[in-house]
């Protein structure tokens, strides 16, 4: 059986990032300068790690085994002096963005969606609601588990994403998932433009749940119906830096704006009926 790889977020960047940091002088903290650095660290050959980060044109790019990114996660925990502690070190790997890994890792002002978001407290309402009788959300399988309280949808689903807008704004919908962030709308699931009240996105048979894993659906409503970006239907869904770029100079440029998200997890029907598997 082949050997279980975890996948941690845009690795391949964070790495890079982390090679440029000015290391304390730390009992067992490794100041690693590049790839080759950190294969001979794992005691694994150069080729090796270019499997793990690379993968072999087979979608399984960054991912580490265990013991691997468990390694990582103490030389982390290290390099920010107990700043973090081995779970939130271990999320940083797994789940940060690039701005939040810095962030974590050098204590700066992160940049990036999320942290214009976070400027603001949420104001919107997201409600995931079943859609009538396929889309994938763009997830790879991973060994995660449900968080204690978190909903839980059954694989093969379909979902509708419910918002109370208000009238003449344009609305943008991502979700965030380990795998990528996803520009759901404006697409050809919604073109942006509001009409006031109630809305299902999309309004038809929704999106289907076809793997397993946690979810968060993101909903930002901007003022007036200008579009910052427009997800064509030959544009893949998984977001791009140039996307992220043009919503977060919409985010900084002083246009109101407010937000919300919805989180839940899917889950495989045989799981759900036995909760021990």
């Amino acid at each position: 059986m082949a050997e279980r790889k975890i996948h941690c977020l845009m690795l391949r960047q964070k790495l890079q990032v982390y090679y440029q940091h000015d290391f304390p002088e730390v009992v067992g903290l490794t100041p690693l300068k590049n790839n080759a650095h950190l294969a001979e660290e794992l005691e694994i050959d150069t080729g090796a790690l270019s499997n793990h980060l690379n993968g072999r044109k087979d979608g399984r790019e960054e991912r580490l085994p265990p013991k691997h990114l468990d390694w990582l996660v103490d030389q982390l925990m290290m390099a920010t002096e107990g700043r973090l502690s081995r779970s939130e070190a271990m999320d940083t790997w797994r789940y940060a963005s690039v701005s939040g890994f810095e962030y974590h890792l050098r204590n700066k002002p992160p940049t990036g969606i999320m942290a214009a978001l976070m400027e603001q407290t949420p104001a919107i309402e997201v409600n995931i609601t079943e859609a009538p009788a396929t889309m994938d959300l763009n997830m790879f399988e991973e060994n995660y588990e449900p968080l204690p309280e978190e909903r839980i949808i059954e694989v093969g689903e379909r979902i509708r994403i419910e918002i109370e807008t208000r009238e003449d704004n344009c609305l943008v919908i991502l979700s965030r998932a380990p795998k990528a962030w996803v520009w759901l709308s404006p697409s050809k699931h919604h073109a942006g433009p509001t009409i006031g009240g109630v809305e299902f996105i999309p309004p038809g048979v929704g999106l289907g749940l076809e793997t397993r894993g946690p979810y968060t659906i993101i909903a930002i409503e901007l003022e007036g119906q200008a579009t910052p970006y427009l997800r064509d239907r030959n544009t893949p869904p998984t977001m791009r830096d140039h996307m992220e770029r043009l919503l977060e100079e919409e985010l900084r440029s002083g246009r109101k704006w407010r937000w919300g998200e919805a989180a839940f997890f899917a889950e495989e029907a045989e799981k759900m009926t036995n909760p021990t598997q």
